[in-house]
């Protein structure tokens, strides 16, 4: 995985934090998460356009990014849902109390992923796996500013670092084209659904007309049907790819990895941040577009 040693440094920092020098412990301010749902604070919310942003959570006319926030953060501690929207879309976690690393599976992160079929023996299903990313607060202050690591999963192997640029043209009054650029020089175009979703899909509150998102890139993993519906691989070791009834959705931080891949070895966590990881449009469907919920610690 040395490739992606290179591509994560030159990313700006949003894979990986800069190193803030060590500090005492915090355990003993901060207490130890028991199993259940464990209550949180959203630091960041920044979807990238898709089908379901503006929708959940509903954007109201004027509202700013800090209401925005607001309304994720109320949401998702209710046990409500909110999309990333499509690729590089993401979320930045705070939990109120830490995530040990235990022996086997520590958290889920609760999504709306379910199984329909098994082909050549492979589980399809509605699967939009979020990358995960985990960082312990190794310098006690509360702020996601020590090192992130990335959860291993099942097609990590086969990931890739990318940039995406996003931009939309309207065509009728409910009708809108969103131009999807990259990796590389490939181009797609993506036209609204007026009959379900009839809105743009660029996230109103920011009033950009031209987004860019950087970060991890999993293999397209929608497959088109015979019917033509599409049906999706349910990967594993991702946020809202398997059901949240299946041990199949449970994380384990002793899956994160540093930077050429090695084992990080945290003993507990603070922070959790979720990327959509998929770039793909499913036709009737839509996009790949990563839905989270509550944290639950198990």
């Amino acid at each position: 995985m040395k490739y992606r040693i290179t591509a994560i440094l030159l990313s700006g920092g949003l894979l990986a934090a800069s190193c803030s020098q060590d500090a005492p412990d915090n355990k003993e301010t901060k207490p130890e998460a028991p199993s259940g749902y464990v209550g949180v604070k959203i630091l960041e919310y920044n979807p990238a356009p898709g089908q379901f942003v503006n929708e959940m959570p509903e954007y109201e006319e004027g509202m700013t990014a800090a209401q925005m926030l607001d309304k994720v953060e109320k949401a998702i501690n209710a046990g409500e849902l909110v999309t990333l929207g499509s690729w590089g879309g993401s979320i930045i976690y705070k939990t109120e109390k830490y995530i040990a690393n235990k022996s086997g599976a520590d958290f889920r992160i609760v999504g709306n992923a379910y199984y329909s079929s098994v082909i050549d023996g492979v589980q399809y299903g509605s699967s939009e796996p979020g990358v995960v990313f985990v960082m312990k607060d190794s310098n006690g202050n509360g702020k996601p500013d020590d090192i992130w690591y990335e959860l291993r999963g099942s097609a990590s192997e086969a990931s890739k670092i990318a940039v995406v640029t996003y931009s939309e043209r309207q065509l009728t009054d409910d009708t809108f084209d969103l131009n999807v650029s990259g990796p590389g020089s490939e181009i797609q175009h993506w036209t609204t659904n007026p009959e379900f979703h009839p809105h743009s899909y660029m996230p109103k509150w920011l009033k950009a007309p031209v987004l860019r998102y950087d970060g991890v890139m999993l293999p397209a993993n929608g497959i088109r049907l015979e019917n033509g519906q599409y049906t999706q691989e349910c990967y594993t070791g991702y946020a809202d790819s398997q059901p949240n009834n299946n041990n199949a959705s449970a994380l384990d931080i002793s899956s994160a990895m540093t930077l050429d891949g090695q084992p990080a070895d945290l003993d507990r966590i603070d922070f959790i941040k979720v990327q959509t990881g998929v770039l793909q449009f499913n036709g009737q469907i839509g996009e790949c577009s990563t839905e989270v919920g509550r944290i639950q610690v198990l």
